[in-house]
């Protein structure tokens, strides 16, 4: 067997790539079609029958068509490995080959054809093998430079070494171009199932060999699904892989989560789109102040909110009944609640999240967990500070209630007592409701109705209510001028302004995700922190995106409990359900920080007067009591 050393292009020749064909009925597209397979097309144009056959056999098994799109990909992974090194394939499988396919996949620079200068080139085209420049690692400057010229090269520009990354990128600009650990691993086992068939196969097994186990044999392996834990065997070859490309696992490393700066947050929401648009502007509000997934967000529903309109020209109003909104307690829901949006007697808003049916779910927009959960919304960034607003808080204070309620209160003794008062408001208005009456009913007393009133008018005076109001009135508009497709789309609380073949519906996450994309770029909010090379800028995933709200949200929320002295294993608890991580999930209190040095710096102050105070009540392990006096002269040793 041959060697190739990837430096030196002369050895790279290869003269067309094998490549993975997607191919369905004529009729349709393959996204829609059922039935679609894939195949794997030699440099010539040919069908390679092996792999023909194998994906038949996994067609057969109805396995998904990701499934058999990923194994064709694997499959013309270890063909172009073959025709480069001049090899059939039905060559014994043997260290020395497992080894320098290894190698091969680790030098391919990742998600070829959509780089740009390769994405009009049919692979057939390909005549010398593209590699990425960390072949030998980001330590050997010199090898980068030579690749990253050639790549310029094949861009049509002559100026040497454009990009260059400073030091501290080097390792980021070399996991932007390479395969993972992981990919490579789940390529190489791909490759090893399909060698394995045709070693067992009626037809090919004359003309493969089985797999000698002292290459690499299967090993049983337990893999988690919900609760249910499973046995799958699967090729041993991880060490292998690590030994050959030095690459780690991802997955066993801790990954922090991407939160927004300070100066990010303001910008975002300080953005003409934000303002212009008070559909964006609540939708991204949620975001922050639940912490929700976005599509728990898009699929919240407002089944039951009369709006009606009194007089007319200049005098016209409208009137929002905010009591459909009302319950008496977090822990008081109704069982055939309507409304997503809902309102408890302490006058704080609540976001409900629920699993919903087929009717109300699309393929992309799936709430995640079964159980109903409330989520209060909590400003943790000083909101009215981020927007300038000449109000001390987003949602209704204390002060703004009695006031209201002065006179009631007084007259029937509440004083002290503001919140049951408001509470036995609400019962009574549920009850009724049940009854089948009415505020304006005469059965519905003279004194509630005019306590509704004043609790309309009280949600409609804070900040938030205000901003709630509007958005409900544009919506209301927007349902009377265009025509929904289904009726259950009139449920939805966001819906899209712009019809789509005649007809408005919910927004799916793509679009929600162009939002924030512009937003970004009017505000020249860099997503990445970090610029990346030309070639492959595009496959590098986003580290700050819509989710990062979930996540700010959480670490902003941990990071002032825990200032406050309020963050024990209760509150972890309750965030864990409201943010909906499993009880046993570990990712609430691992993968989150928080990216504020006034944060860190307080903590930290905190942490020293404590030990401070208690200096005299901490013991110390001897070995460190013993080793202590030496502590400067080991020092300099």
């Amino acid at each position: 067997m041959k060697k190739i050393n990837y430096s030196k292009k002369n050895e790279l020749k290869i003269n067309g790539m094998y490549y993975a064909l997607n191919i369905h009925d004529p009729s349709t597209t393959y996204e829609n079609d059922k039935n679609a397979t894939s195949i794997v097309v030699s440099p010539n144009g040919e069908v390679v029958k092996p792999a023909l056959d194998y994906l038949i056999s996994l067609f057969k098994q109805r396995v998904g068509k990701k499934t058999l799109n990923d194994n064709a990909k694997s499959i013309c992974f270890f063909y172009n490995f073959l025709h480069l090194y001049n090899l059939k394939g039905e060559e014994k499988l043997s260290n020395e080959i497992l080894n320098a396919f290894i190698n091969y996949l680790s030098v391919l620079p990742k998600g070829l054809f959509s780089i740009p200068c390769f994405k009009e080139i049919h692979p057939q085209e390909v005549e010398y093998l593209p590699v990425h420049p960390y072949i030998c690692g980001s330590d050997q400057k010199e090898i980068v430079k030579e690749i990253y010229n050639d790549w310029y090269k094949r861009l049509g520009t002559n100026n040497e070494y454009l990009y260059t990354p400073d030091n501290s990128m080097f390792d980021q600009d070399e996991r932007d171009w390479r395969f993972s650990f992981e990919f490579i691993v789940d390529t190489l086992r791909r490759t090893l199932n399909f060698l394995n068939w045709l070693s067992e196969n009626d037809y090919w097994k004359h003309r493969y060999s089985k797999i000698d186990p002292m290459i690499t044999k299967r090993v049983p392996r337990i893999i988690k699904r919900g609760r249910k834990k499973y046995v799958v065997y699967v090729w041993d070859i991880d060490k292998r892989v690590r030994h050959e490309t030095e690459l780690k696992p991802i997955n066993n490393s801790i990954s922090f989560k991407r939160c927004f700066w300070e100066t990010e947050f303001y910008d975002f929401f300080n953005s003409s789109i934000i303002k212009n648009d008070i559909q964006k502007n609540i939708y991204f509000l949620l975001l922050a102040l639940t912490g929700m997934r976005e599509s728990e967000c898009l699929n919240l529903l407002i089944k039951n909110l009369p709006i009606k309109i009194e007089g007319r020209g200049k005098s016209k109003r409208f009137i929002i009944h905010w009591e459909e909104l009302l319950i008496p307690t977090a822990n008081n829901l109704e069982k055939n609640q309507q409304n997503d949006v809902l309102i408890d007697k302490y006058l704080d808003f609540y976001i409900r999240i629920d699993k919903r049916n087929g009717k109300y779910e699309s393929n992309r927009r799936k709430n995640k967990k079964n159980e109903v959960r409330l989520v209060k919304l909590r400003d943790y960034y000083n909101f009215p500070q981020i927007l300038s607003l000449n109000v001390n808080s987003l949602f209704i204070e204390t002060e703004d209630l009695t006031k209201l309620f002065a006179y009631d209160l007084t007259l029937h003794n509440k004083y002290e007592d503001i919140y049951n008062f408001i509470e036995e408001i609400i019962r009574y208005h549920i009850n009724k409701k049940e009854e089948g009456y009415d505020i304006n009913h005469p059965n519905y007393s003279r004194n509630n109705k005019e306590w509704i009133l004043l609790l309309r008018e009280t949600i409609e005076k804070c900040w938030f209510g205000k901003l709630l109001r509007t958005f409900l009135i544009e919506r209301y508009k927007l349902m009377k001028q265009k025509e929904t497709k289904r009726e259950v789309d009139n449920h939805f609380l966001f819906l899209m302004k712009r019809p789509y073949k005649g007809f408005i519906g919910p927004y799916e996450p793509s679009s929600v995700r162009e939002w924030f994309k512009h937003i970004c770029i009017e505000k020249n909010i860099n997503r990445l922190h970090y610029t990346p090379n030309i070639f492959t800028g595009h496959l590098v995933k986003k580290s700050l995106g819509v989710h990062s709200f979930r996540h700010t949200y959480i670490t902003c929320r941990i990071g002032n409990e825990t200032l406050n002295g309020d963050f024990d294993r209760a509150s972890l608890a309750n965030l864990q359900k409201e943010i909906g991580h499993v009880d046993q999930s570990l990712v609430t209190t691992t993968r989150y920080y928080y990216l504020d040095r006034e944060r860190k710096k307080r903590t930290s102050t905190a942490i020293y007067k404590f030990l401070q105070k208690n200096i005299d009540e901490i013991e110390l392990p001897n070995e460190i009591v013993n080793t202590s006096g030496n502590e400067e002269e080991n020092a300099f040793r």
